[in-house]
């Protein structure tokens, strides 16, 4: 699983507010190919800490046969974020 935690560092007053987390899980393929499950959470709902309930999804959706040893991870969450409309 892989989680990518969008937070607003305040210059002002040192707050840390969490926007938004995206969560990319392995959902089956093969070791070239894999398939994932991704999924973005309102602002200020940790998935992780509250097991990825589901009350908190935004949006839900799939990246499909992802080149895993060949593109880099950040390649992976532009396809995940595209997938989700983002």
């Amino acid at each position: 699983m892989i989680v990518v935690s969008i937070e607003l560092h305040s210059a002002v007053t040192g707050e840390i507010t969490l926007l938004n987390q995206v969560v990319i899980d392995n959902i089956g393929g093969t070791q070239k190919l894999g398939d994932y499950r991704v999924r973005s959470f309102r602002r200020g709902v940790d998935a992780v800490a509250s097991r990825l309930a589901e009350k908190g999804k935004v949006r839900e959706g799939r990246v499909l046969r992802h080149r895993r040893l060949d593109e880099p991870v950040l390649t992976l969450l532009r396809k995940a974020l595209q997938e989700m409309w983002y």
